[in-house]
């Protein structure tokens, strides 16, 4: 189900409301975007988040198996957030494998395609979905959500 829909422009619909803090958690950022992963990435550090930034399915699947096999828990990534659409791998792909490894990393998924049978197969694996256009502000209400693996769906 869809988290959330709102337009690009005013991203911060609040400008000067405080930042939601994520307790220093370390966060996969998976969007072949460059401006938007670099808006991205700047609210989730200024969210207290560690930020490792790709630009396709393939490096993010690369990392998010060393992380799994990472012995200190604290060094994983506690929440990995994905394009669905990428370059070679997708985000879906790339939650398939983990889902089949069974690695712990909760997942977002950002679409700007949200067509029912997508939205259907990530409410079956339990993946929230915010749809692009989005403010940016609700960057960091989705990944708290994801990380406590609930969804807030708004109606379409």
């Amino acid at each position: 189900m869809p988290i959330e829909q709102f337009p690009y422009e005013g991203w911060d619909d609040e400008p000067t409301q405080n930042v939601m803090r994520l307790a220093q958690r370390r966060v996969l950022l998976a969007e072949d975007d460059p401006e938007l992963r670099a808006l991205v990435a700047s609210r989730l550090r200024a969210s207290g988040c560690e930020v490792t930034e790709v630009g396709d399915g393939e490096r993010a699947l690369d990392l998010l198996a060393a992380s799994a096999a990472e012995p200190v828990r604290s060094l994983r990534f506690a929440l990995a957030i994905m394009d669905v659409r990428m370059p070679g791998m997708s985000g879906l792909e790339v939650v398939y494998l983990s889902r089949m490894w069974e690695w712990p990393t909760s997942v977002l998924l950002v679409t700007a395609f949200p067509e029912v049978e997508l939205l259907e197969e990530c409410d079956r694996l339990g993946v929230p979905v915010l749809q692009k256009p989005f403010p940016l502000a609700s960057i960091t209400q989705a990944a708290i959500a994801a990380m406590r693996g609930t969804r807030r769906s708004e109606p379409s």
